[in-house]
């Protein structure tokens, strides 16, 4: 039952004569009620699925909610739900296997402690609330083993939660901007050999990046951006994750050369080590090896030389990011790719705009800006029928705009261009 707007509080109140019903789910109906209404629910004794998502409610959850005791699967997100989770009927709950909190205001102890005798649990999902650091004798260990655990919530809970170190089965994780301190977790890695989604962004995390003691097969997604994490990136970084899909390293302190181990990852789609103190130049196996690139993001560093070789087979790439280095040539070996954004604002790029970008018809956003490029634009711009916007600000271009950008009709309701001529 979803969608319906106004329903009576009455409702609430009487479902409970349905004592028999295993499933109820009420989602999306605009309610706005208080404990008071959802104390119904608690004579379905038998019910083992329940969903209130994203229904308004309010407060506390009433306390008989603990004679729930079939609930397997609890799904509460999209409300705002308020109280400690210490002294919620949640932790009587002990049959549950999924919990979904999200987006409420919840208090969450970061020891999980409340749950530690809820033996079938394998979901938790509790982004958008409040985690708060505690401690727990070192003698508990929890009866769950987690596969999934979401919890990118507010909070500063000072050190990683303690139940992580007992948990093997983990799949999918994201535990981001509860700023727990501390060196990157490899650990986290070795004991859930079967983890394919590792996110860990604005934990305050500090220290170098290791290799881990052996590869890590499973790993698909690999998040660590927005820490304080420092040093050279492994050069042996492929060999360790040899299956990654998307990689973000980015607004860290990494330093040193990007790995040329990257390129031995045949299937990464997604790179992102914008916003570090990465030098050198992108080195030639990432250009050829990477062959299903889809994005690379490395804005903000302190590259340098040639935008890619002319050994290039990165032919399904349609977003690459450079601005902000040093880059002082374009490679026309671009010209395979299937570009949709170049940004090369910022870089150390002269001589006339490439011709050869007119065979990249897929292109719709190309920045250039305050670089040293000169001459005029390349009428073979006109070719680019997808072009939506040309920022080729800060240079030495001088000359005539192609008629084609004149022609209201073709362009100027897609293209938003903006140039300028430095001053001499």
């Amino acid at each position: 039952m979803s969608n319906i707007v106004g329903l009576d509080a009455s409702f609430l109140h009487s479902i409970g004569e349905m004592n028999a019903l295993k499933v109820f789910k009420l989602t999306s109906c605009g309610h706005n009620e208080s404990r008071i209404a959802l104390q119904g629910l608690c004579k379905l004794s038998h019910v083992q699925t329940l969903d209130l998502s994203n229904n308004n409610l309010v407060g506390n959850l009433p306390a008989c909610m603990a004679n729930l005791t079939s609930l397997q699967w609890l799904a509460l997100s999209g409300n705002q739900f308020t109280g400690n989770l210490t002294e919620s009927p949640i932790a009587s709950l002990t049959s549950i296997q999924e919990l979904y909190l999200s987006d409420n205001d919840f208090q969450i102890p970061s020891s999980f402690g409340p749950l530690y005798n809820h033996s079938k649990l394998n979901t938790f999902i509790g982004d958008g609330n409040e985690i708060y650091g505690d401690v727990v004798p070192r003698s508990w260990v929890p009866t769950f083993q987690l596969n999934t655990l979401y919890l990118s919530c507010h909070g500063n809970v000072g050190a990683i939660p303690d139940f992580l170190f007992h948990q093997h089965d983990l799949q999918f994780v994201e535990i981001s901007h509860i700023h727990f301190k501390g060196e990157f977790p490899y650990w986290l890695l070795d004991n859930n050999t079967g983890m394919t989604t590792l996110t860990l962004v604005n934990n305050s995390l500090s220290g170098h990046v290791f290799s881990p003691p052996h590869s890590l097969m499973s790993l698909e997604e690999l998040d660590i951006s927005n820490n304080l994490l420092n040093g050279e990136i492994p050069m042996n970084f492929g060999t360790f994750f040899p299956n990654l899909m998307k990689l973000n390293m980015s607004s860290n302190q990494f330093q040193g050369n990007i790995t040329p181990s990257l390129g031995d990852i045949s299937s990464l789609y997604s790179i992102d080590l914008s916003n570090n103190q990465l030098i050198g130049t992108i080195p030639k196996q990432l250009g050829k090896g990477c062959k299903n690139l889809e994005e690379l993001i490395l804005t903000n560093n302190k590259l340098h030389g040639q935008i890619f070789p002319v050994d290039f087979n990165l032919t399904v790439l349609r977003n690459l990011q450079l601005g902000g280095n040093s880059f002082t040539s374009l490679s026309d070996s671009l010209s395979r790719s299937g570009l949709g954004t170049l940004d090369i604002s910022n870089n150390r790029l002269s001589g006339p705009i490439p011709k050869w970008m007119e065979k990249i018809s897929s292109l719709e956003e190309i920045r250039m800006s305050n670089n040293n490029l000169e001459g005029s634009i390349p009428v073979e711009f006109c070719q680019l029928d997808e072009l939506g916007a040309l920022d080729l600000s800060d240079n030495n271009i001088s000359g005539t705009i192609p008629p084609c950008f004149d022609n209201e009709h073709i362009y100027m309701k897609f293209v938003s261009l903006r140039i300028s001529y430095k001053e001499h």
